[in-house]
């Protein structure tokens, strides 16, 4: 039992115990085995020594090995998360450079239509500018040629003034010397009178006079537009195949103002102005304003007669879906004297529980109505029909034509260039350009009465867009496909658009159902 507990006590220390030290005084006959049981204990000892070490290095290794795990862990997680982020903003930098490419695909082609457009309209320039060169060439002919018959022209009006004098003084010497022939004489052999002097000599440069005349007139008229020319296509006046017997001084005025009466005409007419045959007139300038049941006034409209006008435009002016141009004859109607505007929209709208109009904050009032359907400038008209129990409309595409030409042939109603003080536009020079409507009414009207045909707000109009005008109603009617109608028409242009886009011609598509800062509308009526 002894030795047990020794044993312990060796295990529990380094140093010998106490009972060691005892048994190292024993007599030298066991010395050996106790030394033999010491050298046990030591290495026992050591052996604890280094267990305990590697249990304390174990732990810390352990302890390592954990705080490794962690790290390895936070670094995997952390490693994780920026690779998703890298993914992420790869994967957004895939669809910016997608986005990218597709924007340049659509710029390059942008570009190709641009250039081929670019490229047809400098062909078209070439072609006007050949054809205004040999025109002009034509005109300085034809003038050189009127020029030269009106030197001719005086060259014989003055040789006939000195004819007409000579034949005076022979009638008064053949009058003097007839009052002394004898009557046998006379029997015999009858004196000339006036009348026969006349005839043999004025008849026949009178004559030639009137033929130079008019082959004058005729030349000048040759430089004449189409319509000019009807000016003279009526009868040429009747002359007598014989001068009457008259004084000589009375055939002579009778010729001179025959000669004025052909010739001053021509004159005075300047080779520009061009008279449209057919020009409609409004049947009455009064302006006509109907009372609403709601109690405030309508629209104000003007009467157009009826008439025919050449509507479209050649595809060279940058109108491509405007030809061919062809006859249209238009009906009695009545027609907005200005564009509806947002005082009267917001009327309709409170009255009947519509969304009312943004204005962009340009201001309401008389600023003209935008951000409406086609189907809301619909609605307004049908209101108004219910209203006033007249038959209001939105105007034909021909009927706007019609109206916003008002006699007209030129790209604007006014003319062929963009007069600054004339609209609003892009680049129409007045101080809302492409910033934002204009009160209407800021600008003159067309001669038929009516403001802001041109620039503004564009205008939506009945028709269904086609792409051009092949198998179009000739009779001013809107053409409408039902069931087939993708886009409708809107004319006039905008504040915010060239001024090509506002000529008489030029004409817009839009989906029925869009709303823009520049489009709105006026409205039509049909006639009692």
């Amino acid at each position: 039992m002894n030795n047990g507990d020794d044993s312990d006590s060796l295990f529990a220390g380094d140093s010998p115990s106490p009972y060691s030290r005892d048994v190292a005084q024993l007599p030298s006959s066991g010395g050996i085995g106790l030394r033999q049981g010491e050298a046990l204990g030591d290495e026992l000892s050591i052996l604890r020594r280094r267990l305990q070490l590697a249990r304390e290095e174990n732990g810390r290794l352990g302890d390592a090995l954990a705080s490794e795990r962690t790290g390895s862990r936070t670094r995997q997680r952390e490693s994780e998360g920026r690779l998703q982020s890298l993914e992420r903003e790869l994967e957004d930098l895939r669809r910016s450079f997608d986005s990218k490419e597709q924007a340049l695909v659509e710029a390059t082609e942008n570009g190709q239509r641009l250039r081929e457009d670019l490229e047809n309209r400098v062909k078209a320039f070439d072609k006007l500018q050949s054809r205004f060169q040999h025109k002009k060439r034509e005109l300085e002919a034809k003038k050189e040629a009127v020029a030269r018959l009106e030197k001719e022209q005086q060259e014989l009006q003055a040789a006939f003034k000195e004819l007409s004098g000579e034949l005076a003084l022979a009638a008064y010497g053949h009058g003097h010397a007839s009052s002394t022939v004898t009557a046998t004489d006379t029997e015999t052999t009858p004196a000339p009178d006036r009348a026969s002097l006349v005839r043999t000599y004025f008849l026949p440069i009178a004559q030639w006079l009137i033929i130079g005349t008019l082959f004058a007139a005729l030349i000048y008229v040759g430089l004449r537009p189409r319509h000019v020319e009807e000016l003279f296509s009526s009868d040429p006046p009747d002359f007598p195949s014989e001068v009457p017997e008259q004084s000589t001084d009375k055939q002579v005025s009778m010729f001179e103002k025959t000669a004025r009466e052909l010739v001053e005409p021509l004159k005075q007419t300047d080779v520009r102005e061009v008279a449209l045959s057919g020009a409609p007139q409004p049947l009455y300038v009064e302006e006509i304003r109907e009372r609403l049941k709601v109690g405030s006034p309508g629209p104000t409209l003007i009467a157009l007669n009826a008439g025919h006008f050449r509507m479209g435009s050649r595809p060279e002016f940058g109108t491509d879906d405007a030809n061919p141009i062809r006859e249209v004859r238009i009906g009695k109607f009545l027609m907005g004297v200005y564009e509806v505007t947002f005082d009267e929209y917001d009327l309709f709208a409170r009255s009947t529980g519509r969304r009312l109009p943004n204005d962009f904050g340009w201001g309401r009032g008389k600023h003209p109505v935008v951000d409406v359907t086609w189907r809301d400038a619909q609605a307004y008209a049908d209101w108004l029909s219910s209203q006033t129990g007249r038959g209001y409309r939105l105007p034909s595409e021909a009927e706007w034509e019609y109206a916003a030409r008002a006699g007209s042939s030129s790209p604007y109603w006014w003319g062929r260039n963009v007069d600054s003080g004339r609209a609003v536009c892009f680049e129409c020079g007045s101080q809302w350009d492409n910033r934002s409507t204009a009160p209407v009414a800021s600008f003159a009207p067309n001669p038929f009465g009516l403001y802001d045909t041109s620039g503004n707000a564009m205008e939506w109009v009945a028709d269904c867009y086609h792409a051009n005008y092949v198998a179009a109603p000739s009779d001013g009617r809107a053409w409408i496909v039902p069931g087939a109608c993708r886009y409708r028409v809107a004319r006039g242009g905008a504040f915010n658009k060239p001024a090509r886009s506002m000529r008489n011609a030029a004409r817009h598509r839009f989906a029925s159902d869009t709303r823009l800062n520049m489009l709105g509308f006026r409205v039509a009526r049909d006639p009692e």
